[in-house]
Order: C-alpha cells, then structure tokens, then sequence
C-alpha cells in the first residue's frame, strides 16, 4: 500500500504534463489553422504589439519631451 502511496505523486506530475502537452497542441493546431487564413490580422496584431513596445520619446527633467535619438543619446549616462 505505501508504495502505492508514493508513486502518486509521480503519477500525477506525468499526467499533467501530459494534459499540458495536449492544450499546447490544441492551442497550436487551432492558431495555425487561423493563422494560415488570416496573414493579415496576424500582421496586424504584431505591428500594433511593436508600436504599443515602441518608445518615442522621453520627457527630460524639465518637463520637456525630446524625440531626437543624438540629444537622448547625449542627456542617457554611460551611452556617450
């Protein structure tokens, strides 16, 4: 009986991962098919994730905002 009581932890973690293993398939399978119709809104869903990433610009100590890459390069410490 303890044995059996000691392999149900190992039993459990194999079968999780197994259900795991399974939704990230599904979840795979199901992107791929909607992926392959759509290039366009998954285009789309990258460039406005890449735009929401983008910074450009920062507001120096002044209150001022600066977009100009030389002048941030010039005021950021340790990129001169």
């Amino acid at each position: 009986m303890h044995d059996k009581e000691s392999k149900l932890p190992a039993d459990l973690s194999f079968w999780l991962g197994m259900e795991e293993d399974m939704l990230r398939q599904k979840s795979k399978k199901s992107w791929m098919h909607l992926g392959d119709k759509s290039p366009k809104i998954f285009h789309s869903v990258v460039n406005v994730k890449t735009a929401r990433n983008h910074i450009s610009s920062l507001i120096c100590q002044t209150g001022t905002p600066i977009s100009n890459m030389e002048v941030l390069k010039d005021m950021a410490p340790g990129l001169n």
